[in-house]
């Protein structure tokens, strides 16, 4: 018997259903934040909101829970968040008082 070949997702499909929600949970963090995070922050903000996934943190047995930074900056870049200072960001197409210098 046949399938329905649409019915099956190829690996790409699924990469950019994950990257969706990835952008989907960090900007849901920087939207529900009144300052710059940190992408530590951030991190942990992801994993601590209603309907979060544990994307953002290692777990690692015998270790304590740590945020992973460099997803998390991944994510930062592909959404264009605004880096307002060193290691601070604000949600994409903030306005930075003073401007870059």
């Amino acid at each position: 018997m046949m399938t329905n070949p649409n019915t099956h997702k190829t690996p790409h499909q699924d990469a950019k259903e994950q990257a969706k929600a990835k952008n989907a949970d960090v900007l849901r963090v920087l939207t529900g934040a009144g300052k710059a995070l940190t992408p530590t922050e951030i991190a942990w903000g992801v994993e601590n909101s209603p309907g979060g996934e544990s994307w953002s943190i290692l777990r690692i047995p015998g270790h304590e829970p740590m945020a992973n930074t460099s997803l998390v900056g991944a994510v930062l870049r592909r959404i264009k968040a605004v880096k307002v200072g060193r290691g601070l960001w604000l949600k994409p197409g903030a306005k930075v008082k003073g401007g870059a210098k």
